[in-house]
């Protein structure tokens, strides 16, 4: 059997009897409503692929370098400041109470923090911001200790419960262990800005 040659006509013999040739290699001509519903289609693709890459990037930016510890759970991070996500530590002139005696409990807590970090870099994913326009994210020490939850597993931070659960259980661990804040009395740092007090 030969081969067919790209310019030859295959013919189909329709229903009424009339023959119709369809010819290889003729250039195909397709105007633009018909290419309409498919550019459409590539447009909508690239825009929706765009925005979620987009998302990606931001919830997964990242701050690493040189850190200042402003407070129990406030960094400056390379030059950005980055209050951790999840957790909330007493406030610098916050004091708690212990063996019925009062302590600086905002100023050990920040205390604790610098010394875990000591003079090592930090890495801190970010998860968006606060209402104060701050950075939130979960940071790392250089042995890659996560400090969110090492805060609060050492009693030095509650879990912030109002608006994450990620450290419950490193604060179920610290109470049952009476660490840090959990050693005593304490007004929860949250009840402490809106005025609250140890009697």
């Amino acid at each position: 059997m030969g081969l067919v040659p790209a310019t030859s006509a295959l013919e189909d013999q329709g229903a009424d009897g009339l023959t119709s040739a369809l010819v290889l290699n003729r250039p195909y001509r397709a105007t633009f409503s018909g290419m309409l519903p498919f550019f459409v289609l590539v447009l909508s693709s690239i825009v929706m692929f765009s925005a979620s890459l987009s998302a990606f990037a931001a919830d997964t930016d990242v701050v690493g370098g040189p850190t200042r510890v402003v407070d129990g759970d406030t960094l400056i991070v390379a030059g950005q400041q980055v209050r951790l996500q999840g957790i909330d530590a007493p406030e610098g002139k916050q004091s708690c109470c212990r063996t019925g005696l009062r302590y600086p409990c905002g100023v050990e807590a920040t205390q604790a923090l610098r010394r875990q970090i000591g003079m090592g870099t930090v890495i801190c994913t970010i998860h968006g911001t606060d209402r104060y326009g701050r950075a939130l994210g979960v940071c790392a020490d250089a042995n890659g200790t996560d400090l969110n939850r090492w805060l609060v597993r050492r009693g030095w931070a509650l879990a912030y419960r109002h608006y994450s659960t990620e450290c419950v259980p490193e604060a179920d661990q610290a109470r049952a262990a009476q660490a840090g804040l959990w050693a005593g009395e304490f007004v929860q740092p949250w009840a402490w800005r809106r005025g609250e007090r140890l009697d």
